[in-house]
């Protein structure tokens, strides 16, 4: 099932994301939305359309932590710049298509 929704990767780029698997395989956005063993990926789903940013953000967090992974983002959600925030959207908005849609079924 398609998502319908362009996730950014990178030097402008943009991929499909297929409900839950994106196209780019060693992004950690991906493994972060992908690997539902994690307590914290199920929780963005089990918190369904009321799903924020800041909880994309921060199971992306701990993906990266988990992996042993720097990154500058790697600060609570509230010191991100805007548009670092911002990238945090088209997961939030997957994901709550992805509730609707089994919800609906």
């Amino acid at each position: 099932m398609e998502s319908g929704v362009q996730v950014p990767v990178g030097k402008g780029a943009t991929r499909k994301l297929y409900a839950l698997v994106a196209t780019l395989p060693h992004s950690a956005a991906h493994a972060a939305m992908c690997t539902l063993s994690t307590s914290s990926t199920r929780s963005l789903f089990a918190k369904g359309t009321a799903v924020s940013p800041e909880d994309v953000h921060n199971a992306w967090a701990a993906w990266m932590t988990h992996l042993g992974k720097h990154n500058d983002a790697l600060v609570p959600f509230a010191r991100l710049a805007p548009s670092t925030r911002a990238e945090d959207d088209p997961f939030v908005e997957a994901i709550r298509r992805v509730v609707t849609r089994r919800r609906a079924s």
